[in-house]
C-alpha cells in the first residue's frame, strides 16, 4: 500500500540523514504504446484517490501537514538537479540486452514521464476508465507520490525511476504483475545504476 513506503522512507530519512533519495521500481502501464520494461523518470506524482469520492468522480484534495493544519497540493516533483542529471543519462544509456516478451525483441526506451500513486492493485472498470481519461498519467502504482510526499515534507531531495509492467485494465492484475513485474523492475534498476554513475561521475 501506499502507507508502507512512506513510513519506511520516513523512517530511514530520519535514521540515516541520507543526502538524497533514489527510488526504483515498476508501475502498470496506462497507455498500450508503452511497452513492458520501458522505463520513465517520474516527473509528477500524484495520489488518484486522495480526497472526496463524488457521483462525478474522485475529486482530489489536499494533504494536510506539516506543520499541522498545513494544506498542500497533493502533486509531487522531484529535486530539478537530480531530474536533470536523469534526463542526460538517458541521453547516454545503452542497454546492455535487448527486452524479450510476447515474441517481440527490442531495447528499453528511457523518458520523461508521470505515475499517479494509490492503494488499489486490481481495479473495477469505473475506475480504469478514471484513471485514463481524467489523470492522463503514463503510470500506475502504489508508492511514488507517498515517497514524494514524505521527502518534500522532509526537506530530502529526490527522483524516482519505473519501469513498466502490466498493461493497466479492468479485473484482477495478478497474473499479468508476476509476468511483466520482472521485466519492468529489472530495467528500472539497470537505468537507475546508468544514473547514479553519471551522478557521481563514474
Amino acid at each position: 500500500s501506499k502507507t508502507n513506503p512512506g513510513m519506511a522512507a520516513g523512517a530511514m530519512i530520519s535514521e540515516f540523514d541520507p543526502v538524497r533519495v533514489v527510488w526504483s521500481g515498476s508501475g502498470a502501464r496506462v497507455r498500450s504504446e508503452i511497452k513492458p520494461g520501458y522505463v520513465f523518470i517520474i516527473e509528477m506524482t500524484t495520489f488518484h484517490d486522495t480526497g472526496d469520492l463524488t457521483e462525478e468522480g474522485m475529486v482530489v484534495g489536499p494533504v494536510i501537514g506539516p506543520p499541522d493544519g498545513l494544506l498542500r497540493k497533493p502533486v509531487f516533483h522531484p529535486d530539478p538537479e537530480l531530474l536533470s542529471v536523469a534526463l542526460k543519462a538517458a541521453e547516454t544509456y545503452t542497454p546492455a540486452a535487448p527486452i524479450e516478451v510476447d515474441g517481440e525483441r527490442y531495447d528499453t526506451v528511457v523518458e520523461a514521464g508521470s505515475i499517479v500513486t494509490g492503494d488499489l492493485f486490481s481495479i473495477n472498470q469505473w475506475k480504469y476508465e478514471e484513471i485514463v481519461n481524467k489523470f492522463k498519467t503514463d503510470l500506475f502504482a502504489m508508492e511514488t507520490a507517498s515517497l514524494g510526499q514524505v521527502c518534500t515534507f522532509m526537506d530530502k531531495p529526490w527522483i524516482a525511476m519505473r519501469g513498466g509492467s502490466d498493461l493497466i485494465q479492468a479485473g484482477d492484475a495478478t497474473e499479468d504483475y508476476l509476468k511483466y513485474g520482472p521485466i519492468a523492475a529489472e530495467q528500472a534498476a539497470l537505468f537507475t545504476l546508468h544514473f547514479l554513475s553519471v551522478l557521481f561521475g563514474e
